[in-house]
This record gives structure tokens, sequence and C-alpha cells, in this order.
């Protein structure tokens, strides 16, 4: 069984991919945008800082990567 939830959750989320990025705890423009176009895995807020990590589908990933080119931290 899970060797068919793993097979699952690969099909799932192929073409996808995993970007962990901040933004400061003031910009909910940009916060709204990523709960609308991306699917938010985590968040924790630190010092004026969020830190999410996001799971981008592939139809949003060039807008992705122009709207937050200086706040990726890093891509799985």
């Amino acid at each position: 069984m899970p060797a068919l939830l793993e097979r699952i959750e690969t099909l799932l989320t192929a073409g996808r991919e995993i970007v962990d990025l901040h933004l400061p705890v003031t910009d909910g423009e940009e916060l709204a945008w990523l709960y609308r176009s991306t699917e938010v895995l985590s968040r924790d807020e630190h010092d004026g800082i969020m830190n999410l990590r996001v799971r981008v589908p592939e139809k949003a990933l060039g807008r992705f990567r122009q709207r937050f080119a200086g706040q990726i931290a890093t891509v799985k």
C-alpha cells in the first residue's frame, strides 16, 4: 500500500516544483497571489519575514519566477 500511495503522489505532483522563499510579512498582495496560484505547503514567520514552502504548478512557473526572482531560497 505505501508503494501505491507514493506512486499516486508522484503522478499528482509531476511537473511541479517545490520552492522555499522569503517574503516580508507586510507583503500581503504577494502572499495572496501565492495562495491563489500555488499550493502553500508550509509557512512560518520570524522577525518580520515569512518563510514559505510552495508547490508551483507548471502553468504558473514562469510567472512565479518573474514575480519572486529575488526571494527564492531553494528549489527542489
